[in-house]
């Protein structure tokens, strides 16, 4: 029973991720976090995050993906940690000749 309570507890908190969160960028524009961790997840889940978030369209500022290794109630299991930080606010590139 308290490896199903801890294996539980793990999947639980590898799925959780919540709403994108704001933060100001040094331009002025408003910059958002995804946070798509765990093994069920990747990158591209990051990005539909942000698509729908943004309505279609967004600007990746950067993202990041961490390994590491976790333990609940003595069990041990690989964690993946996945940013994907976007603007929706997508920023016009001027034209040269």
């Amino acid at each position: 029973m308290k490896y199903l309570v801890g294996l539980g507890l793990l999947v639980v908190a590898s799925c959780a991720s919540g709403p994108p969160q704001g933060f100001p960028l040094p331009d002025g524009r408003t910059a958002y976090s995804a946070f798509c961790n765990g093994r069920g997840n990747s990158m591209a889940t990051c990005y539909r995050i942000a698509a729908q978030f943004c309505g279609g369209r967004y600007e990746v500022v950067d993202s990041d993906q961490t390994a590491s290794v976790v333990g609940v109630n003595g069990i041990i299991a690989p964690a993946i940690e996945r940013n994907l930080y976007f603007t929706c606010e997508v920023a016009s590139r001027s034209k040269t000749k």
